[in-house]
């Protein structure tokens, strides 16, 4: 499940968010699952998913997709990484709410 991109296979998002996700599952109290972590809510952040092949695909890889969820409302170190006002609790919060809001029709 690649596209090409200027002359290059790359995998699919959604193929890369249930990697992630099945990753993180196994190496979650670890420093590689925090990276993870990390990497899930920046796809989150960056990407429009096709949500019908990502339901399949956790369905075809019994990947739960409510993990995507906890992820979203449990991380707090892990958003300091690649979002700009994570020190802003305000902003923080809408960031979240708009990513749960976002992703909710999969869980």
């Amino acid at each position: 499940m690649f596209k090409e991109i200027n002359g290059f296979g790359v995998v699919l998002p959604e193929v890369l968010l249930i990697l992630k996700l099945n990753a993180e599952i196994q190496r979650h109290e670890t420093i590689k699952g925090f990276k993870d972590r990390i990497d899930i809510l920046s796809l989150l952040q960056k990407v429009k998913f096709d949500k019908n092949l990502l339901f399949k695909l956790s369905k075809e890889y019994g990947v739960d997709l409510g993990l995507i969820r906890q992820i979203i409302k449990e991380s707090s170190k892990e958003y300091s990484y690649f979002f700009q006002d994570s020190g802003n609790i305000r902003e923080l919060k809408k960031f979240k709410v708009s990513l749960l809001k976002e992703m909710q029709p999969l869980f």
